[in-house]
């Protein structure tokens, strides 16, 4: 087999593994060696990729959860990969991972606002070949190649119906509810939500947030704090990745300690 089998034009070197992740093909021939970018990541991607991974991008959209970052890498092998990004939100990142007991503090980070020249009102990702990967001001991010556009994040999530959009659906659709206006409790799977005048302190975290706070009617705007005694942050990353696209914030209360 060669590669022109399976990458016929360039448009194929695009792969959605999901509308939260993206992995672009740079390679010219089955013998390349970590010829992939990642943007974003999933659940499901599938670990034979993993190792043919060398560039991770990491967006101010911070596309993906955070929280599924750890089954899309080989912490034995981290010195290999390189996360790109402006290096705050790299750094916020890849702190987070200490959360699932991962320390990511020696993988390497190249910071677009330092590390590579700064381009108009664009920052130039790298030139692998004839790819350029751009990073905009606005949080998008595109890929080029032969000055054509492989990918533009912000045009791909526009199609898409991911998790960011649904809480927004959510969060509109109860924004001017009176249902909450007293105080009270309301029950979010097997976790307490405690109301009064339409803001809510949860303890713990459900699951499937989106879907019990649609069939409730509450407004993930409008959850302010949340206490988690577990040390597994896993269901809570949705909103608190939604509450940075949006703005918004949320204190977290965990092991006595509070943080925001």
């Amino acid at each position: 087999m060669e590669i022109a089998d399976i990458i016929r034009k360039d448009a194929d070197r695009l792969f959605i593994i999901d509308r939260e992740c993206y992995i672009i093909y740079t390679g010219t021939s089955l013998e390349d060696e970590r010829p992939f970018i990642r943007i974003g990541n999933t659940l499901d991607l599938p670990t034979e990729i993993v190792p043919l991974i060398e560039n991770i991008v990491i967006t101010d959209l911070v596309v993906g959860n955070p929280a599924f970052e750890q089954f899309n890498i080989d912490i034995k092998s981290l010195s290999e990969n390189r996360y790109i990004g402006s290096r705050g939100i790299v750094t916020k990142f890849l702190n987070y991972q200490k959360t699932f007991g991962l320390d990511l503090t020696n993988a390497r980070i190249v910071d677009v606002e330092k590390d590579i020249p700064y381009l108009s009102r664009e920052k130039e990702l790298s030139a692998r070949d004839a790819f350029i990967g751009i990073f905009y001001t606005d949080g998008n991010f595109r890929i080029n190649y032969n000055k054509a556009c492989i990918l533009d994040l912000k045009e791909e999530l526009t199609r898409a119906f991911g998790d960011n959009r649904i809480l927004s659906a959510v969060s509109a659709a109860a924004k001017s509810s009176t249902l909450y206006s007293g105080a009270g409790v309301v029950v979010a799977g097997s976790d307490p939500f405690f109301y009064q005048n339409r803001y809510f302190t949860c303890y713990h975290f459900p699951k499937q947030c989106a879907l019990e706070f649609a069939t409730l009617g509450i407004d993930p705007a409008r959850i302010g704090e949340v206490v988690h005694p577990s040390s597994n942050f896993i269901h809570l990353t949705g909103l608190v990745r939604w509450k940075h696209a949006e703005k918004g914030k949320v204190t977290l209360f965990t092991s006595h300690q509070e943080q925001s």
